[in-house]
């Protein structure tokens, strides 16, 4: 059901950067959905100054960006001498939304530093911190509880990305039910990447004709030493042209020496010539990768929603998955499950698979695919759009 006003101006505010490159995915699902699916929302790119320029370098959709300055800032901030320079006074977010006569904020993972009079809707991803503490310090746990708190306590309405993590905020934030929404959301991919080759593109890395994909930042939740423990198994069994190809950012701002153990342990069981780190790639030149390959791995010890997972679906990729429950939430068809802190049952689903896994790029299951996606894509937009409209209904 769309909201009831024909036509709702929504600022989106840029979550996410460098280090959380999810972050920015989520953003463009959401515009591409969207405009998609033919909605009258009008929408608005709506920065802060330390957001501009990573988001005008890194997002791919055409939406129109406007810049606030944080009314805690000095007045001689370098965001107000460029306006200055500019003859432009800089503005608050607040007066920035009166400008653009905007109807709602969306997503905001923390409380604005003042009160707005436009509504906005706070975004929890996950509450990872609470079930998996042993990725977070101390003081990490406690500034996100402050921050998840003031969310619930301030935010005129709050949305989650899964029943999984509804669950989670009402056992440990309980909140008044009408006031939080699931919005569970989907990969809606540029058409444009389709038309590239995906062994052209892959082809630059050198990489095999059959090989296993995990683009996933290295994080310690990632799990990718279960993975590489998997290797070793498939290894000593004979099987050592299983090739585990990943890419992502390799720093984790929680673990920062995860990265450089990760490739200790890859010469420690002497894996070389099985995984492949190529790094934070170009979004477009990452799904290439995915569409080139034979199978995706997702073996996360927690997400709050997989974009991993969506982008299978998206491209009608099998993944061999971690059985948590927000996986099997996302219900993917194609998926085969493991236990995440099971190397051996991982070692013997790929096992098992492999011979059948088509190396490259499958046209026809692609096709299917994305033909089926495009009702999954109508109905995110749908309710992104019913979303919102509850929000400006709530205050």
């Amino acid at each position: 059901m769309l909201a009831e006003k024909a036509e709702l101006i929504v600022g989106l505010v840029p979550q996410g950067g460098a280090d959380w490159i999810a972050g920015i995915v989520y953003l463009e699902n959401i515009v591409r959905a969207v405009l998609t699916g033919g909605s009258l929302l009008d929408l608005h790119v709506v920065a802060g100054p330390q957001q501009q320029s990573g988001f005008e370098s890194q997002l791919t959709i055409d939406v129109p960006m406007h810049v606030y300055t944080h009314e805690a800032h000095h007045a001689w901030s370098q965001v107000a001498w460029n306006s200055v320079k500019c003859r432009r006074r800089p503005v608050s977010l607040e007066t920035l939304a009166r400008r653009l006569n905007l109807d709602v904020l969306f997503p905001l993972q923390a409380p604005p530093r003042r009160p707005l009079s436009v509504p906005w809707i706070g975004w929890i991803p996950d509450f990872q911190h609470k079930r998996r503490p042993e990725f977070f310090s101390v003081a990490h746990r406690a500034e996100r509880d402050c921050r998840f708190r003031r969310i619930v306590d301030e935010a005129p309405h709050v949305v989650v990305s899964s029943h999984d993590a509804r669950s989670d905020l009402m056992r440990w934030f309980p909140v008044t039910e009408t006031r939080v929404s699931v919005l569970q959301f989907r990969s809606v991919l540029d058409p444009r990447w389709f038309d590239l080759d995906p062994q052209v593109v892959a082809g630059q890395f050198d990489l095999p004709p059959k090989y296993l994909t995990y683009p996933s930042q290295l994080w310690a939740h990632k799990n990718h030493q279960t993975v590489l423990e998997a290797l070793s198994l498939l290894r000593a069994r004979g099987r050592s042209d299983v090739v585990l190809v990943c890419t992502g950012r390799e720093y984790d701002y929680r673990h920062p020496e995860y990265a450089d153990d990760l490739k200790r342990e890859i010469v420690r069981r002497r894996l070389q010539p099985q995984v492949r780190l190529l790094g934070l790639l170009d979004r477009s030149v990452q799904i290439q990768v995915i569409r080139s390959s034979a199978a995706v791995n997702q073996a996360s010890f927690f997400e709050g929603w997989s974009a991993l997972i969506e982008d299978a679906r998206a491209l009608g990729k099998p993944v061999f998955v971690s059985d948590i429950p927000v996986h099997r939430e996302q219900n993917l068809e194609s998926a085969m499950y493991f236990a995440p802190d099971n190397a051996e049952e991982l070692a013997d689903r790929i096992e098992d698979e492999w011979p059948s896994l088509e190396p490259g790029l499958n046209a026809e299951r692609e096709q299917r695919a994305r033909e089926g996606h495009e009702r999954l894509t109508r109905d995110f937009a749908c309710r992104f759009v019913d979303l919102v409209g509850r929000a400006c209904r709530a205050v």
